[in-house]
């Protein structure tokens, strides 16, 4: 059993320095899958309300002559956009993540910043071997590869269990939809079922077969694997975190600068290239949850025809919103918008099992990543400049060519976020739009909106920019 599980992280280590072109055949499988559905015809499909020619339209269809829906396999952002674009550069920051999580603990063996607590609490000469730290993490990691693996597991049970009751049952047993509303909290009617819609040749039994092979593959190859694979890999990322602090609290060893380092952050910049791959990686699935929040909103909808349709209303509603407010008080505008306009109606489906499900674990996500950086990164590294502070002697003995003033003027210069490239309030503020997205995409057209307008202002263009739109979105006479 442990050959069996190390050699499942052996072989997405041997992948990691190939996530290019990984990436690269998930890109180009997603286009595939794109041109396949428009050879079978279902990548640009609509639907006008009845199954398999049945007489009546299914509860909650409106009453409006010519109404239907565009739920073509193209058109569905939770599956095209996420395939061909999303899913690739998930690929390459997951196994980016992976393969900077390997090296970490070899890299602070190496710098001599794992030490041993002494018994009265000072830090003593016992340092932390790398064939130490590659012992103790190899007989850890293959706890959390066999978590990772039951997660994986799960995961997929749950999204094959998806299939069997949102495309399988319809496609099989189609008279189930008798009662079926629009709305329904659990069946979804677009591309994946598009053979009971029962027009031109759609209801056909060779075109029900190739649909639900297709819908089955497209399932298999982007909503299983590629979910629960990196679903999984945030189990090892958790059991790292986890890892460091049994080391401290457990084995009684402190994470300290290494003051050698020319860069400001002294020995913690090891970290930034794993956390940036990281907070890239959760950034991604928050904005792939968010968009499947958003289709699933448009499926149920019974007052748009497509998905942009729906986004161009919530642009012009935001904009609208906006105007109304008779305040020059910034603060008070976003507030408003946050509260009466994204947040009591979000665009969502919180009623919705899978919805909720793929919610709550975006959020759960977020809140691991955003803790891990917070402990990890900032918490670490506070104490360990505080820590050094008083162990002055410690940091003489272990840099002789360095004076007394310059070990205490590099400590109290030691910057406390390793990352480099984005700062602590950024980075919080981007995971926060995205996890929010997740329940609302109109808080992400808001943060758009703020964003575009602070362009503006900046270039001098916002007033013209502001007449230009009232006078696209101007009504009529009469």
């Amino acid at each position: 059993m442990r050959r069996f599980l190390h050699a499942i992280d052996d072989y997405i280590l041997a992948a990691a320095p190939h996530r290019q072109k990984l990436a690269l055949a998930v890109f180009l499988c997603g286009l595939a899958m794109a041109v396949f559905s428009v050879f079978i015809g279902v990548g640009s499909i609509v639907f006008e309300g009845r199954i398999c020619g049945w007489e009546t339209r299914i509860g909650g269809w409106p009453e409006t002559p010519g109404f239907h829906k565009q739920v073509g396999y193209i058109t569905a952002f939770n599956w095209f956009v996420f395939s061909t674009f999303i899913l690739p550069a998930i690929v390459a920051t997951g196994l980016q993540a992976r393969l900077e999580l390997q090296n970490i603990p070899r890299a602070l063996a190496e710098r001599g910043m794992l030490v041993l607590k002494e018994p009265h609490g000072r830090e003593g000469a016992a340092t932390l071997t790398p064939r130490q730290i590659d012992a103790a993490w190899g007989k850890e990691r293959e706890v959390w590869i066999a978590g990772a693996v039951t997660v994986f597991i799960l995961v997929s049970l749950f999204l094959l269990r998806d299939f069997v009751q949102v495309v399988a049952t319809p496609m099989l047993c189609p008279e189930s939809l008798r009662n079926v509303a629009l709305t329904d909290n659990e069946i979804e009617f677009d591309w994946s079922v598009a053979a009971i819609f029962g027009h031109g040749e759609i209801g056909s039994i060779g075109f029900r077969v190739v649909n639900i092979i297709f819908s089955l593959l497209a399932y298999v190859l982007f909503a299983v694997i590629g979910v629960s694979i990196f679903y999984a890999l945030f189990v090892m990322f958790v059991g790292f975190q986890i890892f460091i602090q049994k080391l401290q609290n457990f084995e009684g060893y402190v994470l300290i600068l290494d003051l050698g380092s020319d860069d400001k952050r002294h020995g913690f910049e090891i970290f930034e290239d794993f956390f940036t791959s990281l907070i890239q990686c959760t950034f991604l699935i928050l904005v792939a949850l968010s968009l499947m929040n958003l289709q699933n909103f448009y499926l149920r909808s019974a007052e748009f025809e497509s998905i942009w349709q729906l986004i161009g209303a919530d642009i012009s509603s935001l904009y609208g919103e906006a105007l109304k407010i008779p305040t020059e008080d910034f603060r008070e505008t976003v507030w408003h918008i946050l509260i009466n306009w994204a947040g009591k109606d979000g665009r969502n489906i919180l009623d919705n099992f899978n919805t909720a499900g793929g919610i709550a674990t975006a959020l759960g996500l977020a809140t691991i990543v955003m803790a891990v950086t917070l402990n990890l990164l900032r918490v670490q590294a506070r104490r360990a400049r505080s820590d050094a502070r008083r162990q002055l002697p410690l940091y003489e003995a272990r840099y002789p060519e360095l004076s007394g003033a310059e070990i205490l003027k590099r400590i109290n210069e030691t910057t406390v976020w390793p990352i480099g490239w984005i700062s602590w309030s950024y980075a919080l503020a981007f995971m926060l739009v995205a996890a929010a997205g997740v329940i609302s995409y109109r808080f992400i057209l808001v943060a758009i909106g703020l964003g575009a307008g602070w362009v503006l202002l900046k270039a001098g263009l916002l007033l013209p920019a502001q007449k230009f739109v009232k006078l696209l979105t101007r009504q009529p006479p009469g």
